[in-house]
């Protein structure tokens, strides 16, 4: 028999078909989803430490610029000024980056759910491939992603832009600022960017997300005779036969007692 054509698959996918195909690792899967999760955590971050991390980098500040004379030319000094200053600001975002591993472990989880499969992380050799690789590349799919790609850029620059400009006298007029308001007033125009860019992610993801369900159930749809062959694989497994039997024994009991109340006479075995 001829390979059916994905045209010949027309119908949805059975609840076998996507628990083999989760088997395998093929789940729907979003990267603007992850990529707002991430930008999300990291603005809301930065909104909940924006004082520890000012002050914490203000004195790393001071103590650079305070540095004598003779701890200049001395090479030793300087190197512990600059290993001490390194952990001290390792220290401050610590918390951040912290919080950043923790929601790039759990954002693909939001769709997908917590999964764990060997045929997904084994080595596929044929993705190496060249030739495919630029099939990929060239196809629609691979345009449609390319297409996305440069939208999403472009909307992520031109938002941010346009929170820039609208602030051009605040942002020109840091220099004139003492340092410590000078800080918090940048971070304020920092912090007013970051919304509007995350604002900008969590629309696209809205889109991508629905999308990407319906291409991961568009890629598994199933012609009839597909259909038809897993019915008979099921209906030929023993275990599933056996389940079925007993199905039929428990629902013929209840309609045995259930008509016990209404029958003239009983008959039991003793």
């Amino acid at each position: 028999m001829a390979e059916e054509s994905d045209l010949e698959r027309t119908e949805a996918p059975s609840q076998r078909r996507l628990e083999q195909a989760r088997e395998e690792g093929q789940v729907p899967r979003s990267r603007e989803l992850n990529t707002f999760a991430l930008l999300g955590a990291a603005t809301l971050g930065l909104w909940f430490s924006a004082e520890h991390l000012r002050g914490s980098f203000a004195g790393l500040l001071q103590t650079a610029l305070s540095l004598s004379p003779g701890a200049i030319g001395d090479s030793a000094a300087m190197m512990a000024t600059f290993e001490t200053l390194a952990v001290n600001g390792l220290l401050a975002v610590a918390p951040l980056l912290a919080l950043l591993f923790v929601v790039a472990l759990l954002a693909p989880m939001l769709l997908s759910g917590w999964l764990v499969s060997a045929k997904a992380v084994t080595p596929d050799f044929a993705r190496l491939n060249p030739v495919r690789g630029l099939s990929n590349m060239f196809s629609l799919a691979g345009l449609a992603e390319l297409a996305k790609a440069i939208g999403k850029v472009v909307l992520i620059i031109g938002v941010a832009a346009w929170v820039t400009l609208d602030r051009t006298d605040a942002t020109m007029g840091l220099a004139a600022e003492p340092l410590p308001a000078a800080m918090a007033h940048g971070g304020r125009i920092l912090g007013a960017c970051l919304l509007a860019v995350v604002g900008s992610l969590a629309l696209i993801a809205a889109l991508d997300v629905p999308f990407q369900i319906w291409n991961h159930r568009s890629k598994l749809k199933m012609s009839r005779e597909d259909l038809r062959r897993e019915a008979k694989e099921q209906e030929g497994d023993p275990q599933v036969r056996a389940a079925i039997r007993s199905q039929q024994r428990e629902m013929a009991r209840k309609r045995m007692m259930a008509a016990v109340p209404n029958a003239d006479v009983v008959v039991v075995n003793p």
